[in-house]
C-alpha cells in the first residue's frame, strides 16, 4: 500500500480523513509543523495531503515549500477553503499537484488521489526521481511576467519536469518555445544531462534524418560513421522545432522511438536503444497539420504546453521591456510616453520583436557626446512586419 501523510491541524478531521483513507493507504497524521518535519525525516511518503484553514496564500505557502523542501519528489495535494480563487492558483503555482475543496466529500478526494496515483505508476521511467526535483521558479529570469497566464505557464513547467512524457510546446512564433523546453529540462530529473535543439524548419530533407538518426560509412557517397542528436543526447533531453516540417521518412522513425526507445543510423543492420525525453514544438494551429502522421502526433502531445502571445499580456510588457534594456547594458532608461507606446502595440513578432525594439531604440537614444540617454516616443522603431497583421492599438 502507498504511504501517505495527512497534515491537519483540525484534530476531527483528521481522524474522519484517516478513516477514510486506510483501507487504500498506509497514513499518518500530523497536526503541527514540527511533527511534519519530523514525519518527513524518518519515513519516505507516496503522497502528501495538507490541509489549509486560512484563505490567505502568506500563511498557506511555508507549509507547502516546507513539504517540498523535505520530500521535492512527492506530489501534494491541498484541501483549501471555499473562495478566492486566487489561494489554489498560488499553490499550484509554487508547486502543488491538485487543490479540493476543504468541503468536498470524502469520494471526491479519494478519487483526486486515485488520479494522482495513476500518474506515478505507470512506468518507473516516467516519474521523477525523488530527491532532483529542485525548488525555484522555472526560469525565472527568463520566463517573464507577472500576468495570470504566465504564472500558470511557469505552474505547468513545473508539472511537466516531474515526468518523462513527451511535451509539445504551441504558441506563436517568438514566444519563447525553446526557452519553455529548457526550463522543462533543467527542472527534470535530466537536469544534469545535455540538452540538444535541432530546428526541423532549417535543415533539409535530405540531411534532416542522417542529423537525428546518425550515419554509417557507405550509408550514401561520402557518408561517414557518425552518431545523430539522438545519441549524443541520451540520458537527457531532444527538443525538436517546427516539428510539422518532418518529413514522412524521419516521422515514422521518430515514431519508431518513441514506440519502443529505438533508433537505427542510416545504413546501419540493426538498431540501438536510447534514452531521451522528447520536447517538441510548433507555431502552427494543430487543427490545421498537414503531412503529420495521426499516430505520431497523438504521441507528441501527451503533454502540450501553450505559449501566450505578447499581446493577450499586455501587463508583462514594462516588466520585459526594462529586463532587455537592463540586459543590452547602456545604462539607458524609458520615459512614460515610449513605454506607453510599448504597452499600447499588438506585439506580432512577440517577446522577440519586442526584444529588438527596445535594444534598436536604446542604441537610438544613445548620444555619442554625452553617453547614454532616455528612450523617447521617437526613438521607438517597430521594425519590418508583413502587411496584413495586427495593426497597433496606440496612436
Amino acid at each position: 500500500m502507498r504511504r501517505v501523510l495527512l497534515w491537519e491541524e483540525d484534530e476531527e478531521e483528521r481522524d474522519v480523513l484517516s478513516a477514510l483513507l486506510e483501507d487504500e493507504y498506509l497514513v499518518r497524521t500530523v497536526g503541527g509543523r514540527r511533527d511534519a518535519e519530523a514525519a518527513l525525516r524518518e519515513d519516505s511518503w507516496d503522497l502528501l495531503i495538507l490541509g489549509i484553514r486560512d484563505p490567505d496564500p502568506d500563511d498557506a505557502l511555508p507549509s507547502l515549500r516546507l513539504l517540498r523542501t523535505y520530500v521535492p519528489g512527492v506530489p501534494v495535494l491541498c484541501r483549501v477553503p471555499d473562495g478566492d480563487p486566487s489561494l489554489p492558483a498560488a499553490l499550484l503555482e509554487e508547486g502543488a499537484a491538485a487543490c479540493v475543496p476543504r468541503g468536498g466529500s470524502g469520494e471526491d478526494l479519494k478519487a483526486r488521489l486515485r488520479r494522482i496515483r495513476s500518474a506515478l505508476a505507470i512506468e518507473p521511467v516516467c516519474r521523477e526521481s525523488p530527491g532532483t526535483y529542485p525548488c525555484g521558479d522555472p526560469e525565472s529570469r527568463i520566463l517573464l511576467g507577472t500576468s495570470a497566464s504566465m504564472r500558470a505557464v511557469r505552474a505547468r513547467i513545473r508539472l511537466f519536469a516531474r515526468y518523462d512524457f513527451p511535451v509539445l510546446i504551441t504558441g506563436e512564433s517568438g514566444t519563447g518555445k525553446e526557452l519553455a523546453a529548457r526550463s522543462i529540462h533543467r527542472l527534470s530529473r535530466r537536469g544534469s544531462r545535455p540538452f540538444l535543439a535541432v530546428n526541423c524548419g532549417a535543415l533539409p530533407e535530405s540531411i534532416l534524418e542522417s542529423e537525428l538518426f546518425g550515419t554509417e560509412r557507405g550509408a550514401y557517397t561520402g557518408a561517414v560513421t557518425r552518431p545523430g542528436t539522438f545519441e549524443l543526447a541520451d540520458g537527457g533531453t531532444l527538443f525538436l522545432d517546427e516539428i510539422a516540417e518532418l518529413s514522412p521518412g524521419a516521422q515514422a522513425k521518430l515514431l519508431r522511438v518513441l514506440e519502443n526507445g529505438e533508433i537505427r543510423r542510416l545504413g546501419a543492420r540493426a538498431s540501438s536503444s536510447c534514452d531521451v525525453r522528447l520536447l517538441s514544438a510548433t507555431n502552427a494551429d494543430l487543427a490545421r497539420f498537414r503531412g503529420m502522421r495521426f499516430d505520431l502526433l497523438e504521441r507528441l502531445e501527451t503533454l502540450v504546453l501553450k505559449l501566450p502571445p505578447l499581446r493577450e499580456r499586455p501587463e508583462d510588457i514594462p516588466l520585459l521591456a526594462r529586463h532587455f534594456l537592463e540586459k543590452a547594458g547602456l545604462g539607458t532608461e524609458i520615459d512614460p510616453d515610449a513605454m506607453e507606446l510599448l504597452s499600447g502595440y499588438d506585439w506580432p513578432g512577440n517577446v522577440r520583436q519586442l526584444r529588438n525594439t527596445v535594444c534598436r531604440a536604446a542604441v537610438s537614444a544613445a548620444d555619442p557626446g554625452t553617453g547614454p540617454g532616455i528612450i523617447r516616443a521617437e526613438h521607438v522603431d517597430f521594425g519590418c512586419r508583413p502587411p496584413g497583421l495586427l495593426q497597433a492599438r496606440a496612436e
